[in-house]
């Protein structure tokens, strides 16, 4: 009897081993079939955003949400997919702004002036070609985890999370889904992501102002709001309290009667010159400091694609970065990387 119930016991042992196993293998296979659908989706999201592209190349897409439509491809109840284009022209090179415009970009984004002007000198020694620098001296080659410094132009913007002194909030900013709104989560501090200061008031990060794409020079037609307010008070000198004033003229403009950018009543500047008009009396002067500072455009150049797969229980999520230039009408992928 005794014999019996250990055999029993041994083998109940080896039956509930048997049993874990087989749902651990077929909880991995599971996940691996949810994998390889979200890396499906990736690439079907790149592929319908190089469609949007193709269908509206004039469009400057000015920091926008694109709606799939999932009969186009395709997509189950579980399945979701995210869009958010931005034409590069509407952002600043971070290798050819000058130290005062990153200065001024760095006081909005960290808020003390001290702290800008050292993470200006940073940026500054992380991007020029000399190996020796007041921020560099033995700093990277003495981190427990050592790295050289770029000495040279970025060739992505998030080399700056690597800088002396950047912080992740300095970078990402408080607005994590990009569409220039205050939203519920961009200000609860630390109870959803992102994390945020709870002051009201939506923080911009560096990302939100430059990118490290190449382009021929600013687009008026895409750069938004905190942009221009940049550039204009770059310009203005003592004047720069009319920065604000002037940086909604161009949006007001750009939007339509309704006022609202994205709309179908939005409005195109033609031309760099009929900037000046909107800017008001001293307009062509303005446009004149502002060409000194940046070279202006009208149209796009190319544009920075971010797409977000998921599984609607969220269980899995992934997203990628798809870099796309304008050629002739055509779009060139640059570059495809996952974030």
């Amino acid at each position: 009897m005794i014999t019996t119930l250990l055999v029993l016991a041994i083998l109940s042992v080896f039956c509930l081993g048997l049993s874990r196993q087989v749902r651990m293998h077929g909880a991995i296979a599971e996940y691996d079939r949810d994998d390889a659908r979200v890396n499906r989706l990736l690439d079907d999201g790149a592929g319908y955003a190089k469609y949007v592209l193709e269908s509206r190349p004039a469009q400057a897409f000015p920091y926008t949400f694109v709606p799939v439509e999932e009969g186009l491809l395709d997509l189950t109840d579980n399945e979701n997919i995210g869009l958010f284009i931005v034409e590069v022209g509407g952002k600043l090179n971070v290798n050819e702004v000058g130290r005062r415009v990153l200065e001024d970009i760095l006081r909005q984004v960290v808020g003390v002036d001290s702290v800008a002007q050292d993470l200006a000198a940073n940026i500054g020694d992380w991007l020029d070609s000399d190996p020796v620098g007041d921020a560099e001296a033995d700093y990277y080659r003495a981190l427990s985890l050592p790295y050289a410094p770029r000495n040279g132009a970025a060739r992505r913007l998030e080399e700056l999370l690597y800088v002396k002194g950047m912080m992740p909030l300095y970078f990402w900013g408080e607005d994590a889904n990009h569409n220039l709104v205050l939203d519920p989560n961009e200000n609860d501090g630390d109870a959803s992501y992102p994390p945020d200061n709870t002051d009201g008031l939506l923080q911009f990060g560096l990302c939100d102002y430059l990118t490290a794409f190449e382009s021929d020079g600013l687009n008026i037609n895409s750069a938004p709001v905190h942009v221009w307010e940049v550039v204009l008070r770059c310009v203005l000198d003592a004047d720069a309290h009319r920065a604000p004033v002037l940086a909604e003229r161009i949006r007001a403009y750009r939007s339509g009667g309704d006022r609202v950018l994205g709309t179908p009543d939005d409005q195109r500047f033609e031309s760099v010159d009929a900037l000046g008009s909107v800017l008001g009396g001293d307009g062509e002067e303005l446009v004149q400091r502002i060409q000194e500072l940046c070279p202006l455009v009208v149209e796009p150049f190319g544009y920075e694609v971010t797409v977000r797969a998921a599984l609607r229980d969220e269980h899995i999520a992934r997203s990628c970065k798809l870099v796309l230039k304008l050629e002739d009408d055509s779009l060139l992928t640059m570059s495809y990387q996952e974030l």
